[in-house]
């Protein structure tokens, strides 16, 4: 299987893949349609600067977009630690299955990779669903711990960026 991870702002023609992988996430999440807008999410996207955090990391699996990740330096409320890793969307039909885990691990590893060079020590996540955390916890996700994030109970985890590659 070929898997590709790319920097969206150094490739601004995955964009609008991007923001449909976004979007339909977010309607599986629950969000309505009046929450938000395709060309809202792809202007946003289009914005971001080469080299500089907010980053959005596409992953093409065979030819295929079918993953994408933010790296950026701030995300929960009142945790002043940076940076993160979020807004982790997969197409549905790749979710639990050995090409999505496949995917998301090398874009986790692109992320870890970029937030070291920039000088990070470690990863920050957050998930609101608990079934998710074996799975974080397999690529290195640890010390989990609950937080108030927009009014909700999240779970943060901390991944090191020390000696890995």
């Amino acid at each position: 299987m070929n898997i590709e991870v790319y920097d969206l702002a150094e490739h601004p023609e995955y964009a609008y893949a991007v923001a449909n992988i976004v979007f339909r996430a977010s309607w599986d999440r629950g969000q309505s349609p009046e929450d938000m807008c395709l060309m809202d999410i792809i202007v946003g996207l289009e914005d971001q600067t080469p080299g500089a955090l907010p980053m959005t990391f596409v992953v093409i699996a065979n030819g295929e977009t079918i993953a994408t990740m933010k790296l950026q330096e701030r995300e929960v409320e009142h945790y002043d630690v940076g940076p993160w890793l979020s807004s982790v969307c997969m197409l549905g039909k790749y979710q639990k299955t050995y090409r999505g885990a496949m995917a998301l691990r090398a874009g986790f590893e692109h992320a870890a990779s970029t937030a070291r060079k920039g000088g990070a020590g470690h990863l920050h996540l957050y998930t609101a669903s608990d079934d998710l955390i074996p799975m974080y916890a397999k690529v290195g996700w640890k010390k989990w711990e609950k937080r108030e994030h927009r009014g909700k109970l999240v779970n943060v985890g901390i991944r090191s960026l020390a000696g890995s590659e």
